[in-house]
């Protein structure tokens, strides 16, 4: 899969002053979504669904975790699709930015736009810092979070 950024680099503008993290909050969380676009893009033979669920926080990371096993004993996939690029195929994402806002010391906000073949899509990504940045939730466009799909899923296997 071809994964291509605009500019060569995702451009990234910061919001909001009260709040802003250091320079190097800012720049490791930078590094941390480069990272997530770069590597959704390199799923296939030897990655067998998208490698940015290693960057999920531990509370994420638990249900999704718990979610994926699941599934796997019952060959359903509760969520069938890649939340990072809001698709099932990304052979034809073009991230055209990423702004990040809201950067404390533990805390960020990420809001990716990007474009795949006709259609955008807007995502925002709330990261906590757990030895390093790490994906709490992800928001798309319609209000709905990537953690109440991993709930709902546990809860239709009659676990929470």
């Amino acid at each position: 899969m071809a994964l291509r950024v605009y500019g060569g680099l995702v451009a990234v503008a910061l919001l909001g002053s009260s709040g802003a993290g250091s320079a190097q909050d800012v720049s490791s969380a930078n590094q941390l979504i480069h990272r997530l676009y770069a590597d959704d893009g390199q799923v296939g033979q030897h990655h067998p669904y998208p490698l940015w669920w290693r960057f999920l926080s531990a509370r994420t990371k638990a249900q999704f975790v718990r979610l994926r096993a699941l599934d796997a004993k019952s060959g359903d996939a509760s969520i069938d699709y890649d939340w990072l690029c809001q698709c099932q195929d990304a052979e034809a994402l073009h991230v055209t930015s990423v702004k990040l806002s809201n950067t404390s010391p533990d805390h960020a906000s990420a809001i990716a736009q990007f474009q795949n073949g006709p259609d955008r899509q807007t995502l925002r990504l709330l990261l906590v810092r757990e030895n390093g940045w790490k994906i709490d939730d992800m928001v798309n466009e319609r209000g709905r979070r990537f953690t109440d799909d991993l709930r709902a899923g546990l809860r239709g296997y009659g676990r929470q």
